[in-house]
This record gives structure tokens, C-alpha cells and sequence, in this order.
């Protein structure tokens, strides 16, 4: 589904699906991230990190510091698209967008542990040269 795709892939947290929201809303106005933790309920150092991934993700745009003030811009006609579908979904089964977040994160925690036990199993050349 493209919907569990997106969240998979550009929404890792619940934080950040908060403040994307948010931002959505409000893509008229700017919030600063101490605005958002205070709007959301939660640390500025937490409304910084969510701002950063969806910055990373290509979904919204700010500047640098505290009072640099984040916008909803997504970089693709196609993420704005499913930031709407992502809203309106939201809207009306808010239990299934928390349930294909829960499951994007247990997948990602499985995958992370199969890389683990693998490279525990890696052959590496000794590192005194030999």
C-alpha cells in the first residue's frame, strides 16, 4: 500500500507525524521548533529532531536555530499528494496510520537485528595485519 510505503520510508515516528501534520495545516505559516514543542506537547529538542528527518525527507523546509521558523514544502508534487491522503486518513482512522507505523517500526527493528546476528558472523582479517 502506498500509504504504509510512504510512512515507512519519509515518517519514522510518531513525533514526526505530529509536527508533519502540523505543519500541513499551517502550510500558510512557519513554526519555530520551540512554537511546535509547545503546540504538540513535547521537548524542543524532540520538535528538532522531527523537523530534521522531515527536512531530510524532502517535507518540510526552515532555516537554522531556534527561532528559525520550518514550513510544510514538500520537494515532489507526489509527497504533497500523499501528506494529504497521509491528513485525511489521519482524520478518520487514526488507529490505522498508528498501526502501520507500529508495523513499519517492527519491521525495521527486525531488519536492524538479521544485519546484527549477520555481522556477527562476518569474516574480518585480523587486525594486526595477518
Amino acid at each position: 500500500d502506498e500509504l504504509r510505503a510512504f510512512l515507512r520510508d519519509r515518517v519514522r515516528g510518531y513525533e514526526e507525524l505530529e509536527v508533519l501534520l502540523l505543519l500541513h495545516r499551517h502550510r500558510d505559516g512557519g513554526f519555530t521548533p520551540r512554537a511546535i514543542a509547545t503546540e504538540l506537547k513535547v521537548s524542543t529538542d524532540t520538535a528538532h529532531v522531527a523537523l530534521s528527518n522531515l527536512e531530510k525527507s524532502g517535507l518540510v523546509a526552515g532555516g537554522q536555530g531556534d527561532d528559525a521558523a520550518f514550513r510544510y514544502r514538500p520537494a515532489e508534487t507526489e509527497l504533497d499528494q500523499q501528506v494529504a491522503r497521509l491528513s485525511t486518513k489521519y482524520a478518520e482512522a487514526r488507529l490505522s496510520i498508528i498501526e502501520m507505523m507500529s508495523s513499519n517500526a517492527i519491521a525495521r527493528l527486525r531488519t536492524s537485528a538479521l544485519h546484527t546476528f549477520s555481522e556477527a558472523f562476518r569474516v574480518r582479517g585480523r587486525k594486526d595485519g595477518q
